[in-house]
């Protein structure tokens, strides 16, 4: 399933384990602002976040996009 959307959705897809790939798209613009690109719980430390694996870096123009997978944490 394709989940496109604000910073609530997605940080709610996180926080819930719903996301098995991670596609990121940066361009060469710097908007700034309130926006938040993944809400939700967060992470206390560095070690409690998502940690992406397998990264690929496809190149679009001027732009790139980051695919990642998160990896499976222990608990």
């Amino acid at each position: 399933m394709l989940i496109e959307g604000g910073g609530q959705l997605l940080g709610a897809a996180l926080d819930a384990a719903l996301v098995d790939r991670v596609q990121i798209y940066l361009g060469p613009i710097v908007i700034g602002g309130p926006v938040i690109a993944f809400a939700g719980r967060g992470a206390g430390r560095v070690i409690e976040s998502v940690h992406l694996t397998k990264l690929a870096y496809t190149p679009i123009g001027q732009s790139i996009c980051i695919t990642g997978y998160p990896a499976v944490q222990e608990k």
